[in-house]
């Protein structure tokens, strides 16, 4: 109710009648506080009452508020007081005020605050006074409030309320009053305070109920403008204090916020509701304000920031076309259709922070709240056309701002959502933005913001922010979403609309194809890496669908970004064509450029922000180009299915196609390559190839392929995380190897390709390329360029290539240390049965072994190269030139030398160790093993060898080399090897010291350095832990498997490459050709002198037991092609070899440096190097006397070693008793000597019996023999007869164990007998007794603990007999006295008396082993004494003297029957004497053969010259018109005597028509003569009458109490006699001798040869004598046709003692025309056990070729080079040497000194040839006769004493049965009984 105003001193006035005062009044009026207590007659109005003690304390408050006086604190407190009052009642109402005392109290206090705002209070009063006032108008609110809903629930109260309701609200004067004192506080003068402020904001909020009634405030929103840039530029300084670290006043930063966030809604509330009541210039102040608040920088400013103003804002002029776009002079008809002007940005260097370092800091409450302002503004009014520009450069920086300072990992996440998902807010600001009227002005500003720029505008621009920029993007990104959105409700409205006609209905009118495009250009240009990620982002929203493969995501770790774009960009523009869509991804190729560049600078160390985002741009553009399209995706004007109403097929899915085959974006492509995936890349280059874009039709055809090239096949050199493509890198690889095989026959275009694209390539990648297939596809190319440059006259691209080859070979290369610790640690893996070398080096290990292998391709195209230059010229010549430089041939063959040489120079060095890079093992071995095929022709060109198996087999074997034998022997074999060694080394020391009591030592005469150097070889070695590598793996094996391919280089020599100059003298190889073959022209030769030095340096230092195992292993068959090693500088490198294996030998140094592997013994490696030095004896002209003594020394030195050894070294020795015959004559003795000491199994005896019969048959070797060196030879064969009769020898050997162990046993008991033989023979007559005890000792003791002697002993003893006192022939001969005295005629059987005449029957006694036939001739008195034994039979003609005969008429009688015998001896034995003797002496040969030792006028007749005493004669060529005749023993009547008459006997035994076999003697010819047929020389013709009496008596049976016994004249004695007669006393041996002429390889081709080369010819003079097999009698000629010469006129034989050998020589016999297989020489040769084969035809001689079971071994004699042609000669002189091999038949035993094969000098040859022929021959035979059998092996020898024991046993049988039981004592002197018959 209404009070009436009292006077002073009347009651207080009511406040309802002081409230509706006028304000002037009421503020002039004294303020009683008693006015806030109510009236008895208000509280008894049925009102409640209020709480007194609550209104006191109001009043009480009020009342000191009021008074002037009051000091400002009390003010204050009051204040507060009231104020905190208040709001407890405002929040939580009480019955303290009621509703009656709530008007006046809202009245009085708004009075109040009137008087406190006032200038005459205090500033913190009038402060207070601001909140105070805040906090009354906020309780008057709520008062009002619950006023009002109590009046809705109780409408009776209404009256009430009616009252009561005017009393709280103030007036609009009162309001406006109140305004302008809360404005009042700030004077301007300075920033206010944010406490003051906030309770100003607090305050204008109360008073406009939140903007709600502004009508008494008109500048309002001028004043929250001013107010409003001041309060966030302190929010912003203390934000970026907060983020620099320093300390703020977080109460102060809160209040900041607040304010901020009040006066925005303050202001958002004002635009709200009183849009129309705000002046446009207030309006342009606030938007300003606000977009100032983002796009000014607030940088430690405390100073009042400026308000952007209208004048800050100017209108743009018209933007031209070539800038932007332009709407044809309409932009000037309204504001909205001009272009704004940017906001102008701060240019002084304190208002203008680098790089967005300004910008503020929001956070999404100021952002909402800033995103409302400008929303209220567009929803509620309109955004002025000056102020568009700021208000969309505020959103742009809203959008971008987020980004620019989000941590780097999170850059993408707040880019990679669609631009308003994260602030609702602003996008609904946004959103509403574009569907205003400003919408088309919005979009050229962003345009604006984006499109490139002239350089003058650039400069203008330069301080836009990089938010602001980055937010045009994302509200561009944000426009076209929305667009999107639009057409897809669109079609989802209006299915039907997708088939209608087709035309531009963008949803945004200034949205166009064009200018999108053009913003995106010039937002790649702006170098903003934020910006850049976020236009790679709307890039992949708005392209064509498409799917990403998972081979695209080079980041797994990042969430694949899905398509946010319902449709791809040129269906927004519906008249845009689908190909410009990639368009404007081809436009961010710069972009992708500068960003890869930044990607290549990251390093290992922590990324940078640019390196973090400029590699998600790279990895987004990656996924971008990597997509696959679907087929039926439309091309350039074309449509899709759906347009065009067509039903998609569901019954397949659709084809798909990758993007690369979008021509617009190869560039993007190309930049993108390193990254690319591999499929990705692979597709580009095949679209590329199929349009030719790299072929020489293509004008730019090697720019394309250089782009393409740097593009990605480098690129794992660009950056070390590029992701690997070998898959393009192989297409491009192909690529160029399609180009070349195009270009290649044009020399211009491929030089070009050559020169700027392959060896760049190669050059580029060769330090760390690896991949093999790449090579693989190059290699033809890269081939076929360096031919072309070595032959074009280009050195420097031909050493280009050569660098590149270098250089792969570098790659591989490693420090000692490295290698040795690869090794160790490969070795102890591998020892540990480790799968791996373990995490920390498996990489490493595969990395250099992958560089090994590029290493060794490198190589073999360098060998494929310098095989193609040397041996393919011409074609060569042909395919790199056309064939037009064939008429400079001679100047291309010198350009081919050259780089022949350069290349085998550069080869050589890769061999080469180094002492601080060497290449790995492997890479060396692949050189080492080029290198080891060399070799060289007769010519010295050089050729290849294609297989080295064969010839490396045996080594190999020794070395554990061979294949499926796995390195290391099994446990139990080499513990059961150990035992078997041990047990043989205590049987030899028994052995040894038995011989040692029965024999002098034979140690004595050693010398003091032999025995050092014996004890240091059997000392045991040092632990083979210290020195022995672990097993690791082999590189190499036999057979051998090689990575290079030799192909015309194996099949003829060069024509291009010579060793040695053929025209010069090599001092270490061959003579020179034949003078009719013209050496090659000379310009340059092959330095193989330097290859031979480099293969020592391996011998002397290399430590790689891999290496030096090869080369060991592979050198002998080298250096056996003495061709290849011609001239000075190799003969210096020959001798350096020399001296250093014969050195390391000798001292036991040999490859000391190297660690063998546990599996190998060192005396293993020993015998493999031996092989090199027995090569070295065919260089003996090289040496010195000294040099050669010291190979035979170090060949002596290996024969104890072990038996490994010792085999190489007697092999060696026997060669070398022909090669180094004064050499091995000095060392005999030593020889010996070593050889007594070696008791060895029989594998080892039979080379130990063979070079002893090898020294026997060279008189030479033995010239200094002493009695105790022969005394040591039958020791040593003694030896072997005991150890190999004995039991214990048997078990121990097990030679029963196979066929091939007991024949090769017998052949060792055949060889040991038959060196007793030799060696006895060697004797002179008169020492031969001296010997005979030792040596029937040596027997004896060999049979102890036999019932009987052995067969093979009694007929040595027999032997010893026969030949201890006489020369005497073992078969004898009928003399002219025979003739004389018998009747018979020469030629004729020998008569007998006829059997009815007992006196003149003859008469035969079995007298111990023998029989003694007399037979009573037909001259009275004269008898003939035959005996009979197993080593011979002896006649005796004898004329009883005692008998009374007419002596003239006998001398009448023989008289007349000389001329008749006289003719019948020429007729039957002057046709077949010896061809060689000249015409002279046949007359006196003949004459002895006679008997006539006297001429006609009693001279004697004398022998030729050069057949005199002390020596054999050397044969003579034989000439045309000589006659061959009988073979002859030079001298030696006996020795001419053959008196054979085998060629009678039966041939059952076996198919070469030889009877039971022969004694083991093979023995070659002595002296230096090869065509002698006699193995001795000049002997006594003396006899001893000891003979005669050893004749008659019944020795070996030594019984002399037994009588003769008679044998009877019957038939069975008949039958005995010729059996013994029929069986030979001589060994017959019948060798194959074939000839293979040049090219010959079938059976037909080589037996049809009539003739042979100069040397085959040389070489079949020396085997033997030629004669005549016409009639012939006196030889065994082994089935040759003797009566019509259907075999040839005449055959070669050759003869001795024991032994009588023909060869069948196909070239002797004739061809028949009607034999074209030649059927009647393989009859003889087929049935040969051994053939000879001369083999001339450049190719190895096949076993089998001439088919025949009987054919058991080929002895195949070859050239140790290779001839150019048929007619291929060179001059035959010593030095000539030819290899020997042996082939044998599958399980014949080793047995022969050949081994793999020796080399023997020309004039050696035949002896050596022919001992061997004898000594395989007698294996043979062994081998056929006893080898199933298991019997020993019976020679003729012991069959002749077999027939005796057997017709003995019958005989006794018979005399057992025909004599009385008992016979009488007196009968026992009856002689009649065993003398007659």
């Amino acid at each position: 109710m209404d009070h009436d105003r009292k006077g002073p001193g009347t009651s207080k006035p009511s406040l309802s009648a002081q409230f509706f005062r006028t304000l002037r009044a009421r503020a002039n009026v004294a303020f009683s506080p008693d006015a806030l207590l109510p009236t008895a007659a208000a509280r008894g109005g049925g009102a409640e009452a209020g709480d007194p003690a609550v209104l006191s304390a109001l009043h009480g408050a009020i009342e000191a508020l009021l008074q002037p006086s009051t000091p400002a604190e009390e003010q204050q407190a009051h204040a507060q007081q009231l104020i905190t009052t208040l709001r407890r009642e405002t929040a939580h109402p009480s019955d303290s005020l009621d509703t009656q005392s709530t008007g006046p109290l809202v009245a009085s206090l708004a009075v109040l605050c009137m008087r406190l705002l006032r200038d005459k209070y205090a500033y913190a009063t009038r402060v207070l006074a601001c909140e105070l006032l805040a906090a009354t108008l906020r309780f008057a609110d709520a008062c009002m409030a619950r006023a009002s809903d109590a009046a809705a629930a109780q409408p009776a109260s209404a009256a009430s309320w009616d009252t009561a309701m005017p009393t709280l609200t103030l007036s609009a004067l009162d309001r406006s009053l109140l305004f302008k004192q809360v404005v009042a506080l700030h004077d301007g003068t300075r920033s206010p305070e944010l406490a003051t402020l906030a309770r100003q904001i607090a305050a204008l909020q109360a008073l406009t109920r939140d903007g709600r009634d502004v009508v008494a405030f008109p500048q309002i929103v001028g004043v929250l403008a001013r107010w409003l840039l001041p309060a966030w530029a302190r929010v912003q300084t203390l934000r970026r204090a907060r983020s620099a670290g320093s300390a703020v006043d977080e109460a102060q930063l809160a209040d900041g916020e607040q304010c901020t966030q009040q006066l925005l809604h303050l202001l958002t509330g004002v635009l709200k509701f009183n849009f129309a009541r705000i002046e446009p210039r207030q309006l342009h102040d606030a938007l300003f304000a606000v977009s100032g608040m983002v796009l000014h920088s607030f940088v430690q400013s405390e100073a009042e920031p400026k308000v952007a103003s209208e004048e800050h804002v100017h209108h743009a002029p018209p933007v031209a076309l070539e800038d932007s776009f332009s709407l044809f002079g309409l932009e000037g008809l309204g504001t909205y259709l001009a272009t704004p002007a940017l906001p102008a940005q701060p240019t002084s260097p304190a208002e203008a922070p680098a790089a967005d370092a300004g910008a503020p800091e929001l956070t999404a409450e100021d952002v909402a709240a800033l995103a409302g302002v400008v929303d209220t503004t567009i929803c509620y009014g309109l955004i002025p056309p000056r102020c568009i520009a700021s208000i969309t450069s505020m959103f742009c920086a809203l959008l971008g701002a987020p980004a620019l300072r989000a941590p780097t990992d999170e850059v993408e996440k707040a880019l990679g959502s669609a631009p308003l998902d994260a602030q609702p807010r602003l996008a609904a600001a946004i959103s509403n933005l574009l569907r205003s009227h400003c919408a088309s002005a919005t979009l050229r500003i962003v345009y604006r913001l984006l499109w490139p720029r002239s350089a003058a505008e650039e400069r203008v621009a330069e301080a836009v922010s990089p938010s602001v920029l980055l937010g045009a993007l994302r509200f561009l990104h944000a426009a076209l979403l929305r667009a999107a959105e639009e057409q897809e409700e669109l079609a989802a409205r209006a299915p039907a609309a997708r088939s209608a006609p087709r035309r531009e209905k963008p949803v945004l009118p200034a949205l166009s194809f064009a200018a999108i495009a053009l913003a995106l250009e010039g937002a790649a240009e702006k170098h903003i890496d934020e910006l850049d990620l976020a236009t790679v982002l709307l890039v992949h929203d708005f392209l064509p669908e498409r799917t990403t493969e998972q081979d695209a995501r080079l980041d797994p770790a990042a969430p694949l970004r899905p398509q946010s774009a319902a449709f791809p960009l040129h269906q927004l523009f519906h008249a845009t064509p689908a190909d410009e869509d990639w368009d404007m991804l081809a436009a961010l190729t710069p972009l992708a450029q500068r960003h890869m560049g930044v990607w290549r600078t990251r390093g290992a160390g922590e990324p940078t922000r640019a390196q973090v985002l400029s590699t998600r741009v790279v990895y987004l553009l990656v996924e971008l180009l990597s997509g696959v399209l679907p087929e039926r995706e439309e091309r350039s004007g074309e449509r899709s299915d759906a347009e065009a109403g067509a039903e998609p097929s569901s019954s397949a899915p659709a084809p798909r196609r990758s993007l690369v085959t979008v021509p617009q974006l190869t560039p993007l492509l190309l930049v993108l390559a390193p990254l690319l995936p591999d499929r990705v890349l692979v597709e580009m280059v095949q679209e590329h190839r199929r349009l030719h874009a790299y072929m020489p039709s293509s004008p730019q055809w090697i720019d394309s392929t250089l782009t393409l090239i740097h593009a990605f096949y480098f690129r794992e050199k660009q950056h070390a995380a590029a992701a690997p493509a070998p898959l393009a890198r192989l297409e491009i690889a192909q690529l160029i190897a399609d180009a070349y095989d195009v270009v290649q026959d044009m020399p211009a275009l491929r030089d070009e390709l050559a020169v700027r694209v392959l060896l760049p390539i190669l050059e580029t990648t060769v330090p760390d390329d690896t991949n093999a297939e790449i090579e693989e596809i190059l290699r033809p190319a890269i081939r076929g360029s360096a031919l072309a440059a070595a032959l074009a006259a280009q050195p420097e691209v031909l050493g280009r290539f050569r660098s590149v080859l270098a250089a792969c070979v570098r790659g591989a290369l490693a420090t000692p240390e490295q290698e040795r610790g690869a090794l160790r640690e490969q070795a102890h893996a591998q020892h540990s049965r480790q799968t791996s070398l373990g995490p920390s080096n498996v990489s490493e290990m595969r990395r250099r072994e992958m560089l090994a292998k590029r290493a060794v391709r490198a190589i073999t195209d360098g060998a494929y190269v310098f095989e193609t230059l040397a041996f393919d010229l011409p074609r060569t010549i042909v395919l790199t030139t056309g064939g037009a430089a064939l008429a400079e041939y001679g100047t291309l063959q010198e350009r081919a030398r050259r780089s022949c040489v350069a290349l085998f120079r550069d080869l050589l060095e890769f061999l080469q160790a180094s002492a601080t890079r060497t290449a790995p093992s492997s890479v060396r071995l692949v050189v080492l093993q080029w290198f080891m095929r060399l070799r060289a022709d007769r010519h010295h060109r050089i050729f290849f060898a294609r297989n080295l198996d064969r010839e490396a087999a045996t080594a190999a074997q020794l070395l554990r080399r061979t294949a499926g034998e796995a390195p290391g022997a099994d446990d139990e074999r080499e513990m059961a090897a150990r035992e078997r060694g041990a047990r043989r080394a205590r049987d030899a020391s028994l052995d040894r010291t038995r011989r040692s009591a029965r024999e002098p030592s034979l140690d004595r005469r050693r010398t003091g350095r032999e025995a050092s150097l014996e004890r240091t070889e059997r000392t045991p070695s040092v632990s083979r832990s210290a020195g022995a590598a672990a097993p690791a793996e082999r590189l190499w094996t036999v057979p051998e498997s090689v990575p290079f391919v030799l192909g015309r280089a194996v099949e003829q020599p060069s024509e291009v490459l010579c060793i040695f100059p053929s025209g010069e003298s090599g001092a270490a190889g061959p003579a020179p050709a034949a003078a009719g073959d013209a050496p090659p022209a000379r310009t340059d030769v092959l330095p193989i002198s330097e290859y031979l030095g480099v293969v020592l340096s391996m011998l002397q230092s290399e430590s790689d037991w891999e290496l030096v195992s090869y080369v060991i292993t592979h050198l002998p068959a080298q250096l056996s092609n003495k061709h290849c090693f011609c001239g000075p500088a190799c003969q210096r490198q020959i001798i350096a070899l020399h001296t250093h294996l014969c050195h390391a030998v000798l001292q036991q140094r040999l490859l000391a440096g190297v660690a063998l592997p546990e599996e190998i013994r060192r005396t293993d490696m020993y015998a493999v190097a031996y092989g090199t030095l027995v090569v070295l004896i065919s260089y003996r002209q090289v040496f010195s006397r000294t040099q050669q003594d010291e190979l035979v020394e170090a060949f002596i030195a290996g024969l104890n070693k072990s038996q490994n050894t010792a085999q190489p070294c007697m092999r060696a020795l026997v060669v070398a008793c022909h090669e180094l015959q004064k050499s091995v004559t000095r060392h005999v003795s030593g020889m010996l000597v070593k050889l007594s000491t070696i008791m060895s199994s029989i594998a080892m005896s039979v080379h130990i019996m063979e070079l002893i019969a090898e020294i026997g048959s060279i008189p030479a070797a033995y010239a200094n023999f002493t009695e105790t060196d022969y005394k040591r030879v039958f020791g040593i064969a003694l030896q072997y007869i005991q150890y190999h009769q004995s039991d214990a020898a048997a078990a121990r050997e097990d030679i029963r164990s196979s066929p091939g162990k007991f024949s090769l046993s017998q052949y060792v008991m055949m060889l040991a007998y038959f060196n007793i033989v030799l060696w006895f023979m060697t004797l002179r007559m008169g020492d031969r007794a001296k010997h005979v005890p030792h040596i029937t000792r040596g027997l004896m003791l060999a049979n102890e603990g036999r019932e009987k002697l052995a067969d093979q002993t009694v007929v040595c003893l027999d032997f010893l007999a026969r030949f201890t006192y006489s020369n005497a022939e073992p078969k004898p001969s009928r003399s002219m006295i025979r003739f004389l005295v018998s009747g018979d005629m020469p030629g004729d059987a020998p008569r007998r008396a006829p059997p009815a005449d007992p006196a003149a029957r003859p008469q035969t006694w079995l007298l111990g082993k023998g029989l003694l036939t007399i037979t009573s001739l037909q001259h009275a008195g004269w008898f003939e004494l035959s005996v009979r034994r197993p080593s011979g039979t002896t006649t005796l003609i004898a004329k009883l003297e005692n008998l009374t005969s007419h002596s003239l008429m006998n001398d009448e009688l023989k008289a007349y029957m000389m001329p008749a015998i006289l003719a019948r001896a020429r007729e039957t034995s002057f046709g077949a004497m010896d061809p060689y003797t000249a015409p002279g002496a046949s007359l006196a040969a003949l004459g002895r053969r006679l008997g006539v030792n006297k001429g006609a006028n009693g001279t004697e007749l004398a022998a030729p010259e050069g057949a005199a005493d002390g020596g054999e004669a050397d044969a003579a060529p034989a000439t045309s018109g000589s006659s061959p005749a009988t073979p002859s023993k030079s001298t030696d009547t006996d020795e001419a005597r053959s008196g054979s008459t085998a060629d009678t006997a039966p041939s059952s035994a076996g198919p070469n028509g030889s009877t039971s076999g022969p004694v083991p003697n093979p023995a070659p010819n002595a002296g230096g003569a090869p065509s002698s047929s006699s193995r001795r020389s000049v002997r006594e013709a003396v006899l001893n009458p000891a003979y005669i009496a050893l004749q008659l008596s019944p020795f070996p049976d030594m019984v002399v109490d037994e009588a003769p016994i008679l044998l009877p004249p019957d038939a069975s004695t008949d039958r005995m006699l010729r059996t013994i007669d029929l069986t030979p006393v001589y060994d017959f041996y019948k060798i194959g001798v074939v000839y293979v002429a040049y090219g010959q390889k079938t059976e037909a081709e080589i037996l049809s040869n009539t003739y042979g080369s100069e040397a085959y010819m040389r070489f079949l003079s020396g085997l033997g004598d030629l004669i005549a097999l016409r009639g012939q009698e006196d030889v065994y000629t082994g089935g040759l046709d003797r009566q019509s010469d259907e075999h040839g006129k005449y055959a070669y034989v050759w003869k001795d003692d024991c032994v009588q050998l023909v060869f069948h020589t196909a070239t002797l016999m004739p061809n028949r025309a009607h034999d074209s297989a030649c059927g009647a020489k393989k009859a003889l040769i087929g049935n040969d056990y051994v053939h000879i084969v001369f083999n001339d035809s450049n190719e190895p001689y096949r076993f089998g070729t001439i088919a025949s079971q009987f054919n058991f071994v080929n002895i195949v004699i070859s050239p140790h080079s290779k001839s150019r042609n048929t007619i291929d000669e060179c001059v035959l002189d010593e030095t000539l040497f030819f290899r020997v091999e042996l082939q044998k038949r599958a399980g014949l035993p080793d047995f022969s000194p050949i081994g793999d094969g020796q080399l023997v000098s020309l004039a050696a040859l035949p002896r050596f040839v022919r001992n061997l022929a004898m000594h395989c021959d007698l294996m043979s035979q062994i081998y056929l006769d006893t080898g199933e059998s298991m019997v020993p092996y019976r020679s003729n020898w012991v069959t002749r004493l077999q027939h005796v024991e057997r017709f003995r046993a019958q005989l006794q049988a018979r005399l057992s049965e025909a004599q009385p039981s008992e016979q009488d004592p007196m009968d026992a002197r009856d002689f009649t009984q065993a003398f007659e018959g």
